[in-house]
């Protein structure tokens, strides 16, 4: 079986370690969340570092979102100016964003691409305009978080799950997770003519709809919660028939789409606790010239691994414990909420992980094909399988100065597997013609690109 057609493009890539460089190399900032335009011309990315940029970051680059043009790799712009203009304002509020980091890790786009939402860890709802990088246009507290001795931070920066765990001879379920705020995802809604319409997730269950033109600080709706943790949200904007569709993943394993046209909410439950949803189409890509059929969304539900359990003491015990549940991407039927298929080889048991994709095959292709599913890795790479069928599953090498952009099968590369990658890959977004954008912890920033047909 072909690998997938992708094309490495490194942005920014990790920094020697001392012992393989001339000078001592400066740590890159972990790259906490990526979001690209709609022309894929430019990403806004949270941390990392750069090859240049029209306004300087600040010590250790630190505090920001950073706008990066993919054709060039450069930093045109930076959005870190929210201390300074605070203090003219509110001293107080310039007062608790300096008492904690303010890198944000959620960020999205609105759909006319002219602001972007932003969650930072001093547990604050952010509205920017893209042409207005000093200060926030909006800033909404959020919940009131679960405060900062929940929040751990893993090999490189990146943030780890904050976990509870209950073991018994039954179950080995993790029940909580949260970051230093009271949010843990962010998406825009709402057409351009209408103006974008926030979505957001909590810590506490919630999900919420906060409307930039309302002049509270308070959010216009709050849809039915979750008992725990809203990890991740995805809102169609270009799907026909998916206006007013919000998915929402939590820990208690319900994936629970909301239509609010139609003001009802289907759950689904896949057994494990949810923490990335996407949505999209697992069906072949229709061939150039072909008569347009509908096409069949789904919904890509990521599952973490269970924690291992120590071996029992006793025989008895033993036959009775349950083998260590791994990590999964379900595929969902919208329509009808059955499992389609279920992916699995790659690792996620620890770190904050962004929601894996569907991307469509090379748009030059001159045949119908089947879009691949990819999602990312706490070892280093960018895991992709063929939609419907997961039987192969291909990594891509997408963290560490060394060997960016490798690939191999899962039993032609064993070696590699076993050894994993120097930084988790916690960011992921799908560049607009086709392929993905992945951030790691270690400050690598990769855009992968469809090989263009022969």
């Amino acid at each position: 079986m072909p690998p997938p057609p992708l094309v490495p493009q490194v942005i920014a890539a990790a920094p020697l370690p001392p012992s393989l460089s001339s000078a001592t190399a400066a740590t890159a900032p972990p790259i906490q969340a990526v979001a690209v335009n709609a022309l894929g011309t430019y990403a806004l990315v949270a941390g990392g570092r750069f090859a240049a940029s029209v306004v300087p970051r600040a010590s250790g680059g630190s505090g920001g979102v950073t706008l990066v043009n993919l054709a060039t790799a450069v930093a045109v712009q930076t959005f870190s100016g929210s201390g300074a203009a605070l203090a003219a304002a509110s001293p107080a509020a310039a007062a608790a964003t300096a008492s904690s980091s303010s890198t944000p890790h959620a960020l999205a786009l609105a759909a006319d691409d002219a602001c972007f939402a932003a969650i930072d860890r001093g547990r604050y709802l952010q509205l920017w305009d893209v042409r207005r990088p000093d200060a926030p246009a909006r800033r909404w507290p959020h919940g009131h978080g679960l405060g900062d001795g929940h929040a751990r931070v893993g090999p490189g920066g990146a943030p780890t799950m904050a976990t509870a765990t209950t073991t018994t001879t039954t179950t080995v379920m993790t029940t909580a997770m949260t970051t230093a705020g009271g949010a843990n995802a962010v998406a825009m809604a709402g057409p351009p003519s209408v103006g974008p319409l926030i979505v957001s997730g909590g810590a506490d269950g919630a999900v919420l709809l906060w409307d930039p033109r309302s002049a509270g600080e308070a959010p216009v709706q709050r849809l039915p919660s979750a008992p725990d943790a809203v990890t991740s949200l995805a809102v169609p904007t270009t799907a026909a028939g998916a206006a007013g569709i919000i998915v929402a993943g939590a820990l208690d394993g319900i994936v629970r789409t909301y239509d609010l046209r139609m003001g009802c909410l289907h759950a689904d439950a896949v057994g494990a606790p949810v923490t990335g949803v996407g949505y999209g189409y697992g069906d072949a890509c229709p061939s150039p010239g072909a008569a347009a059929e509908p096409r069949t969304p789904s919904i890509l539900a990521s599952t973490i691994a269970s924690p291992s359990a120590p071996a029992p003491a006793h025989p008895a015990a033993a036959a009775a414990a349950v083998a260590p549940r791994q990590a999964v991407v379900v595929q969902l039927n919208v329509a009808t909420g059955a499992s389609e298929a279920q992916y699995a080889g790659h690792a996620h048991s620890t770190y904050r992980l962004a929601s894996p994709l569907f991307l469509d095959a090379a748009p030059a292709a001159a045949s119908a094909a089947a879009p691949w599913v990819v999602a990312p890795c706490e070892r280093g790479h960018l895991v992709a399988w063929t939609a419907g069928d997961p039987s192969a599953v291909w990594r891509f090498r997408a963290a560490g100065s060394a060997a960016a952009g490798r690939y191999g099968l899962v039993t032609d590369w064993p070696r590699a597997w076993a050894q994993g990658g120097p930084a988790p890959v916690v960011s992921l977004a799908r560049l607009p013609g086709g392929g993905c954008l992945t951030g790691a912890s270690d400050g690598t920033l990769i855009a992968w690109r469809f090989r263009a047909a022969s």
